[in-house]
């Protein structure tokens, strides 16, 4: 059994249970559709497509595929595999006068597709704590941040 890992398949688990049970057909017409990876639920439990990740050039579509192997391995908690699956992305946008404006879908496919360095972004952010004063603060998630950083850098060596 399979299931398709990365923009077509959120953290809900009953999203997963029903894509799991896709015939053999849909799942290939979907998987050559829309280039998402495409992993069994032993490879993702063994957290083997996350440790094959390349971590420093990877679009937000793949974090979350490899962010859910991380989580379904044990090595990261929710929290964490919420943090991975929206580190460095945008709300939305200003408006002309200002206003919020929430991301269009193109500007979200837009996103999805674009790679980011997502050790970077964690060490940029564990940075900021540090310098501003607020790496101790509980409710800042430093050690958070802390701990996937090195759950991804273990993972990329």
């Amino acid at each position: 059994m399979s299931i398709q890992v990365g923009s077509a398949l959120s953290v809900d688990p009953y999203v997963a249970v029903a894509a799991s049970k896709r015939s053999a057909g849909a799942q290939a017409e979907l998987a050559s559709t829309s280039g998402i990876d495409k992993v069994t639920l032993s490879q993702a439990a063994a957290g083997r497509y996350a440790g094959e990740a390349d971590y420093t050039h990877m679009t937000p579509a793949q974090m979350k595929g490899a962010a859910q192997g991380l989580y379904d391995a044990g090595k990261i908690d929710l929290s964490e595999l919420f943090m991975l699956q929206t580190a460095g992305m945008p709300l939305g946008k200003a408006g002309p006068h200002g206003e919020f404006l929430a991301l269009s879908e193109a500007d979200k496919a837009r996103f999805s597709a674009q790679p980011m360095n997502y050790i970077q972004t964690f060490k940029d952010g564990i940075d900021h704590l540090e310098q501003t004063g607020y790496a101790n603060d509980p409710k800042s998630g430093h050690a958070r941040m802390k701990h996937v950083l090195e759950v991804l850098q273990r993972a990329q060596a």
